[in-house]
């Protein structure tokens, strides 16, 4: 592929509004698995220059990658935005036994990749080749010329489960994680993830708040209860203390009126007795 990316370049940094993208894809899944794929995409402009060169298809860079091993190659070919992408991916039983095949010598100079029931950690380095030098020092390209506005290349990888720590360069809104390639020099890259067992204890917590939360409102409820349980017996004590002594001042009336009624009768009789 690299006999491509040369002469890709070569005209990219000729037609400077020209952008060129190289990524080596790793999707990762919980049980070591993976789809693992190397693609190159073009801008709108570099593919019609392309596609307008006889000698020049794009779509051969499929044919020229590299055997990716795993059970059996499948092509890609996708549009993002201004960029269209061609290449090739496999799927692989265990990332954690796969040597790459032709990848490793281009991209990977030491890959490794360990998981277990609840957490996976990938580590890996890449020792770029000066850009200047692709061509065997024909090209005459300065690496220091060269922005990633013209041509990048990537390491994009989708762990399984949640991510806990990297030093990614950047992360996409799927999740996936970048590391942008240096055109010198070397690149580390590391990441871990847990998933299975951290995934229930998860689900396991999230159950134990919803049961917190009821508790309270039920021990809310039965204060609310209660306290609304004592205001009627307030109220109903505070009715009848009231209706007691209703009853008292009326008593205490019919008997003041009994009496004067008495009173008022007592002289009638003094003067009975006198005649």
């Amino acid at each position: 592929m690299r006999k491509y990316v040369i002469a890709f370049l070569g005209l990219a940094f000729l037609l400077s509004a020209c952008r060129i993208e190289s990524n080596i894809i790793l999707d990762i899944n919980e049980d070591g698995s993976a789809t693992v794929g190397a693609e190159i995409g073009f801008d709108e402009e570099m593919l019609d220059l392309l596609m307008s060169q006889g000698d020049m298809d794009p779509s051969e860079i499929i044919s020229d990658l590299p055997d990716l091993g795993g059970g059996g190659t499948e092509p890609i070919e996708r549009t993002e935005g201004d960029m269209t992408y061609f290449g090739a991916k496999t799927d692989i039983d265990n990332l954690s036994t796969y040597d790459f095949g032709g990848l490793e010598g281009e991209t990977f100079s030491e890959f490794s990749y360990e998981f277990d029931d609840a957490s996976a950690t990938l580590t890996a380095k890449v020792d770029a080749t000066g850009v200047g030098d692709l061509g065997g020092g024909d090209l005459p390209i300065d690496p220091s010329e060269i922005t990633g506005d013209i041509f990048s290349a990537r390491v994009l990888v989708t762990m399984p489960g949640n991510v806990d720590e990297s030093n990614a360069d950047e992360v996409l809104s799927d999740g996936t994680l970048v590391w942008n390639l240096p055109f010198t020099g070397t690149k580390e890259i590391f990441v871990t993830s847990s998933f299975g067992t951290s995934g229930l204890n998860t689900i396991w917590l999230i159950l134990g708040g919803i049961l917190i939360v009821g508790a309270i409102a039920a021990i809310a409820a039965m204060t609310m209860s209660n306290k609304d349980s004592e205001k009627a017996v307030a109220e109903a004590a505070a009715e009848h203390q009231a209706s007691a002594e209703g009853l008292r001042a009326s008593e205490e009336e019919e008997v003041t009126g009994e009496e004067e009624e008495l009173a008022e009768e007592e002289p009638d009789s003094g003067s009975e007795s006198e005649l």
